[in-house]
């Protein structure tokens, strides 16, 4: 048996909320239910990277308002991130292979 790549999906092309999300979950916070994802895809990615590290920073260092606190943690919980991590690329979802098996 056989298997060839038939074709190979460059899933950077295709940007999805749940890069967003994954994104900012690496970086330190909690929170899935982003309330900035339409902002951070109008501004360049270097300004979206240090906005997603200020609100993971902030709140652990206890100096976040109200609003970054919720948008770190998510409405209504209290967190603080143990670690925040600087990123400098958007955070895959998935990589797709189709094969073509020939027998």
């Amino acid at each position: 048996l056989n298997f060839y790549p038939l074709y190979f999906y460059n899933y950077t092309a295709m940007v999805t909320d749940r890069n967003y999300i994954r994104t900012f979950l690496k970086t330190g916070c909690s929170n899935k239910e982003l309330s900035q994802i339409e902002h951070w895809k109008s501004v360049p990615l270097s300004t979206m990277f240090r906005e997603m590290y200020h609100y993971c920073n902030a709140t652990k260092t206890g100096t976040a308002t109200q609003e970054e606190k919720e948008e770190c943690c998510g409405e209504g919980i209290i967190c603080v991130p143990k670690l925040c991590l600087f990123q400098n690329n958007l955070a895959s979802t998935c990589m797709c292979y189709i094969y073509l098996f020939l027998l």
